[in-house]
C-alpha cells in the first residue's frame, strides 16, 4: 500500500511540474496550462 501511494504522489509531482513548466514556457494562465497537461496525457492514454 505503501508503495501504492509513493508511486501516486511521483505521478503527481511530475504532473504539476509539467504544468509549472508549461505555465512558465508558453507564459499562459495556470488555467491553459492545466488545460494543456491534461490533454497530452489523454493523449498518452490512448
Amino acid at each position: 500500500m505503501k508503495l501504492v501511494v509513493r508511486l501516486f504522489l511521483l505521478a503527481l509531482l511530475v504532473f504539476l511540474g509539467g504544468v509549472v513548466f508549461i505555465r512558465y514556457t508558453y507564459n499562459c494562465s495556470w488555467k491553459e496550462s492545466f488545460a494543456i497537461a491534461d490533454q497530452f496525457v489523454s493523449d498518452l492514454t490512448r
